[in-house]
């Protein structure tokens, strides 16, 4: 028995075949490139210690804050899409700091992690420990923070190098020796983390996003005017001791305007309640002081005596304080003083 099957037919199914794959294959690079919003990931902000959300953008961070840790369901979809490359986009405004430990992978059961990368912010190195394919790697990205309390940086380990970009300023290159290992199945992920050797930081984080790929989806450079950072770049040749400022941003752009006017917002809201608390506290010294009965002391070769209280600097005088001031006079007790 045979069977004849329309050329056409033929054809609209291998067109059909064709599309699907590249609809599946497109859907799985949008899948490879999507990246983690680590603000949303957090559940309930009221029940994180050191953690609070500011208005309108923003979250605001003590020195109780434990850091970021990504949900389990959340860090292990992120894992999977890893190939080789990992990016992370981290605004903040650090108020302090010593080192801000920005991103890490630990794997369970294992002494070093499979990927840990900080912000020294002393020195201004970045540096990066990660496993590599043979073994495990250290590379570091000399002096790249500035000495201004920078707003944003992206960081980006590919295949063969790791590239950092701070406020859209030229981005630093460091090659490395080995490319990141596969990822681990299960894995911690943190972001900020706190330990007790570290100074923790303190500030605002407005925005951090982690990427399972190096593509330009963490691009946030587009909008700066390359006069502005060209400008930068040749001040800062004329003078090697110099700081270099943050480059210029292009005003045109009404939703780049809004997040910025909200950013200094919720700067403001925090220096508000910082004043506030200072207030509090001076209200509170002040009160103290008027309870006290203030009384007037007094200060003869170094050393401070009260109201009232006498004292002999040598053997023929004897001094009292009276009213702030000491007064002195020779003692009559001793002859031997009056004679002379």
């Amino acid at each position: 028995m045979c069977c004849w099957v329309s050329p056409g037919y033929l054809w609209g199914c291998g067109l059909t075949l064709v599309l699907a794959v590249l609809l599946c294959g497109g859907e799985q690079e949008d899948q490879r490139s999507a990246g983690v919003d680590v603000l949303s990931d957090v559940g309930d902000v009221a029940a994180v210690r050191g953690l609070r959300k500011l208005s309108p953008q923003g979250m605001q961070v003590t020195e109780n804050f434990p850091g970021f840790n990504i949900s389990q369901q959340v860090a292990s979809e992120f894992l999977k899409r890893i190939y080789g490359e990992i990016s992370i986009s981290f605004t903040a405004h650090a108020e302090e700091a010593h080192k801000i430990r920005l991103l890490e992978i630990y794997q369970p059961g294992k002494k070093l992690p499979y990927l840990e990368s900080y912000l020294n912010l002393k020195s201004g190195n970045v540096v990066v420990r990660y496993q590599g394919t043979k073994s495990f790697q250290r590379v570091v990205v000399k002096k790249v923070l500035p000495a201004w309390k920078w707003s944003s940086l992206e960081l980006k380990l590919n295949r063969s190098s790791l590239q950092v970009s701070v406020d859209c300023d030229n981005t630093h290159v460091a090659s490395l020796r080995q490319p990141l290992a596969p990822p681990p199945e299960e894995a911690e992920v943190w972001v900020v983390r706190k330990t007790e050797t570290d100074k923790q930081m303190k500030g605002i984080v407005f925005d951090v996003r982690l990427y399972p790929s190096t593509g330009d989806h963490t691009d946030r450079c587009k909008d700066f005017l390359h006069t502005g950072v060209t400008q930068v770049q040749a001040d800062d040749s004329q003078g090697a001791g110099r700081s270099r400022g943050p480059s210029v941003r292009r005003d045109d752009n009404m939703e780049d305007r809004v997040l910025l006017l909200e950013r200094q917002l919720a700067q403001i809201v925090i220096t508000m309640d910082t004043l506030k608390a200072q207030n509090v506290d001076l209200s509170n010294r002040v009160g103290y002081l008027e309870t006290c009965e203030c009384r007037p002391l007094c200060s003869h070769g170094g050393v401070v005596y009260g109201e009232g209280q006498t004292w002999s600097p040598d053997l023929c005088t004897v001094c009292q304080c009276v009213s702030g001031r000491p007064e002195c006079s020779v003692r009559p007790d001793i002859p031997s003083c009056q004679s002379e």
